[in-house]
């Protein structure tokens, strides 16, 4: 794939299960060099922001921000610098989507509640209760 063309989530899914079967070790191979491995290391996982948009946000797309993080962390093991700093921003944007889905979520159900909560208290009698 060259630098420009996009890759999708799936497309990145189906490359990382075609990349676990034919993996061999870089150090082996003599593909390694400390480059690389300093190129790596500052890709992050995004496995934080993932976990928290998965678990305290908005269930459905922090699932996939968490699978994102996961084949970041498989590609930086192989040492596929550009295939892992591609699982990485797709993991943090999925994050960042499911953060704001939640907060949305949360602010339509807080209103909703909030005007069905006042036109229930307008039909309370407060003398059924004396």
């Amino acid at each position: 794939m060259g630098k420009h063309e996009r890759t999708t989530f799936l497309e990145m899914v189906s490359i990382e299960t075609t990349a676990e079967k034919h993996t061999e070790d870089p150090i082996e191979d003599g593909s390694f060099s400390p480059s690389h491995h300093s190129e790596v290391k500052n890709i992050p996982s995004n496995f934080r922001l993932a976990l928290f948009s998965c678990f305290c946000c908005f269930f459905p797309i922090g699932i996939f921000a968490l699978l994102a993080s996961y084949i970041t962390y498989r590609r930086k093991i192989i040492v596929d610098v550009e295939g892992a700093r591609v699982a990485s921003n797709i993991a943090f944007n999925l994050s960042v989507a499911a953060i704001t889905a939640g907060t949305c979520m949360s602010i339509f159900l807080l209103k909703y509640f909030q005007v069905s909560g006042k036109a229930g208290n307008r039909d309370i009698d407060s003398t059924q209760f004396d």
